[in-house]
């Protein structure tokens, strides 16, 4: 194992980037206040739904375009009220 020195600054940027960009903890922790308050709908569908679709079904071949995450929720999204 090597070491590193967690105060350099491109690991501190790193560390920030994620933080800050791809966990967004503040959004979390603000949806786990929220939660006892939320409602959960279920609805019987007459085919598996995108999301469930996409994890359990192989794709039709290779992936040409890489989506980023809030892409891939608004494309789900949009096939999820589309049914």
């Amino acid at each position: 194992m090597t070491d590193h020195d967690p105060a350099f600054p491109l690991l501190r940027q790193a560390e920030r980037e994620v933080r800050e960009e791809l966990c967004d903890a503040d959004a979390a922790q603000a949806h786990l206040r929220d939660w006892p308050r939320l409602m959960v709908r279920c609805r019987l569908l007459t085919q598996p739904s995108p999301l469930a679709e996409s994890w359990t079904q192989p794709g039709p071949g290779p992936v040409e375009t890489v989506e980023t995450p809030s892409e891939a929720l608004e494309r789900l999204h949009a096939e999820l009220v589309a049914t």
